[in-house]
């Protein structure tokens, strides 16, 4: 964790305030909440860690004393934030069977790996493929 959590507020405005977030997950369901936000020196810049948390994609709500001032969202690995690029990455080493710990299976009709299953048709003379891509 380092510090994951962030409001950046109006510091002509907003610097005393009592800062707390609630976390949501990918459901909308309220996993975490009334998490202390800490202000860095008076400057309206509110900064604290993730708690621990298993992968998915947060919405994360900050208030003051019970008062909405912003949203915001984090992908999240467990350990760190991710940024999309790192997702597509990922995906694309996993799909090539680079990922030791994510076994790439082939089939005629099916390649699966990590999170994805490929179902491969053939149809037609040229022996032409359709794949359908499911994230489970």
């Amino acid at each position: 964790m380092a510090k994951e959590l962030q409001f950046y507020g109006n510091p002509n405005t907003q610097s005393g305030y009592n800062v707390t977030a609630n976390i949501l997950d990918s459901d909308g369901v309220l996993v975490s909440s009334d998490i202390n936000v800490q202000e860095v020196s008076s400057s309206a810049v509110y900064i604290t860690d993730m708690p621990l948390l298993s992968k998915d994609r947060y919405t994360i709500r900050f208030f003051n004393d019970g008062t909405y001032l912003a949203v915001g969202e984090i992908n999240w690995n467990g350990t760190k934030e991710i940024s999309p690029l790192d997702d597509m990455i990922r995906e694309v080493w996993e799909m090539h069977g680079l990922d030791d710990s994510i076994p790439l299976t082939v089939t005629q009709n099916l390649r699966t790996f990590g999170e994805v299953t490929q179902s491969i048709n053939t149809t037609g003379q040229n022996s032409t493929q359709e794949t359908t891509i499911i994230r489970t």
